[in-house]
């Protein structure tokens, strides 16, 4: 079968494109490092890289509501312990007042009583960044307000003791959501399911404690402590009536302690949160890697083999056409 001098020079050509093309791609793919550039590359592959970056991209988003969370709960805790240590110190002046003291030594008590109190207040009113950290999800008002004879206190303009209950209550159940990595979802109604989000509010009351027991004294340790030092200042010192005031500290502090406690562990949970997502964001990059970035050798390697083959489709096709033409002539 004879075959003509078009075709064999046709075949070459299409011969010489494909190792032009494969040399082409050989040497992109070793100067960008990656499999492939466009989607038409590689389709599957290209789809499946969207979608370990889009899974990335929501994994990191995660893990900055979580470090600004844990940022703003360890504020919350420092300021938390600060309050501790001030309300222990009070349980020492306590000690000190109820046993048998003179009236001057009463009034000293009460005034450092009363400094204990205007410090907590500046402790309860801390900020993170320009937000206050104990304010529930209204982080932008100052929480808490101190009368100036410090016999009240207001948290959001409302009285801790003698206002709404109802919406001390509502106040103190507060949310403020965000998402962390646990599959953030709603229910039919579009109303959040609280369990797939994590709750970064910490209304100070639920800390410090609102409303009066059943002895009219008040269940806030702050205005508490104002009522103790009031009674160490009365010419009329009552000292069954500071017993019973120093048994209602008592059980403020074991809340406040109660609190520092829950405070801990929410503080425990997003570690422990932090270093499961930094795991997540690890694996997902890994993927990315393996998927997108070529092995440097073996592209080396392949460019090497095209560019080979290009050389020797061109020595080819010197002899190929040189002796067609001498054909030709002849």
């Amino acid at each position: 079968m004879r075959i003509t001098t078009n075709t064999i020079i046709r075949n070459y050509g299409i011969g010489l494109n494909k190792s032009s093309t494969n040399l082409y791609k050989a040497r992109n793919t070793v100067l960008s490092g990656r499999n492939f550039n466009t989607m038409s590359d590689d389709i599957g592959g290209s789809v499946k890289a969207f979608q370990l970056r889009r899974e990335y991209s929501r994994t990191g988003d995660q893990l900055e509501n979580l470090e600004e969370a844990y940022s703003r709960l360890q504020s919350v805790e420092s300021s938390a312990l600060q309050i501790n240590t001030m309300a222990q110190q009070v349980k020492q002046t306590i000690l000190t007042g109820a046993s048998d003291t003179s009236k001057d030594q009463r009034s000293i008590l009460a005034t450092n009583l009363r400094e204990i109190q205007k410090s907590m207040v500046l402790s309860a009113n801390s900020t993170f960044g320009d937000k206050f950290v104990l304010n529930g999800a209204n982080t932008r008002e100052v929480p808490f307000v101190l009368s100036d004879d410090g016999k009240s206190l207001t948290y959001r303009g409302i009285d801790v003791n003698t206002g709404d209950m109802n919406k001390l209550k509502q106040l103190s159940n507060e949310s403020l959501y965000v998402d962390l990595g646990f599959g953030l979802q709603e229910d039919a109604t579009g109303k959040l399911i609280t369990s797939s989000a994590f709750d970064m509010s910490t209304p100070g009351i639920n800390l410090l404690g609102y409303g009066n027991d059943a002895n009219g004294n008040s269940k806030n340790i702050i205005t508490l402590i104002g009522q103790l030092a009031s009674e160490l200042e009365s010419d009329n010192f009552d000292q069954e009536k500071f017993q019973e005031l120093s048994l209602a500290y008592e059980d403020s502090y074991k809340g406040l302690v109660n609190s520092i406690t829950q405070l801990g562990t929410k503080s425990n949970y997003l570690a422990n949160t932090k270093t499961h997502l930094e795991d997540v964001e690890a694996t997902l990059n890994e993927k990315i890697v393996d998927l997108e970035d070529v092995d440097l050798a073996a592209a080396i390697t392949q460019f090497s083999w095209a560019q080979y083959a290009y050389n020797a489709a061109l020595k080819v096709g010197n002899s190929v056409l040189s002796s067609s033409f001498i054909d030709f002539m002849n």
